[in-house]
């Protein structure tokens, strides 16, 4: 699917990573950049693949997890539209160091490796950018453990309310849970996934 639709290119723009990039950059990241739909249960790539592709969310829910030495799923994060992953592709010969499976349907924005690394090897601007991503990624996973042990289910539960009513101020609407109550994986069984 073509990414150069004015909303697609409104919605690049607007997000942190691509915000302030350059016009040259922006136009690269453009023409390789493709558009895919993803259904709800796809497995996108696995730990250890060869990390291929930078994705970008366009719409829908994603999560991150590993699997456990007994074979279970360990739930990282639940990701959404405007959040990106699969950075260590800007990497010769990286691996990606978790699984992704499609939450709920999802478009993703999907950027191949070699351009991705040959942006960031002539403009040292965007490898700064991938680098603070990942620095940010890092930080928010190590923050979200930290609450995954000291917060109760409820007020992870509370949080992720706070999440899907952003913007929903004064507007008296209703929303609904983006994904099944079947990703509730971590530690025990009371215990709700979190998000972004």
């Amino acid at each position: 699917m073509n990414i150069a639709e004015p909303t697609t290119l409104n919605f690049l723009v607007s997000l942190p990573f691509f915000k302030g990039q350059g016009t040259a950059e922006l136009e690269k990241f453009q023409s390789a950049a493709t558009m895919n739909e993803y259904a709800k249960g796809h497995q996108l790539f696995s730990a250890g693949d060869k990390a291929e592709k930078f994705y970008i969310i366009k719409e829908g829910w994603i999560k991150l997890y590993r699997s456990t030495f007994e074979g279970e799923e360990a739930v990282l994060a639940i990701f959404t539209r405007g959040d990106v992953f699969g950075e260590a592709a800007v990497f010769e010969d990286a691996t990606y160091p978790f699984s992704v499976e499609i939450a709920e349907t999802a478009k993703l924005i999907e950027i191949p490796a070699p351009i991705l690394r040959d942006i960031a090897k002539e403009n040292a601007d965007v490898m700064k950018r991938i680098m603070a991503s990942m620095s940010r990624e890092m930080s928010k996973l190590q923050l979200e453990n930290e609450h995954l042990s000291i917060m109760t289910a409820p007020q992870r539960v509370g949080c992720l309310l706070l999440q899907l009513s952003t913007g929903m101020l004064g507007s008296g609407g209703t929303f609904t849970f983006p994904y099944d109550k079947s990703l509730n994986i971590p530690q025990n069984n009371d215990e709700a996934p979190f998000v972004r």
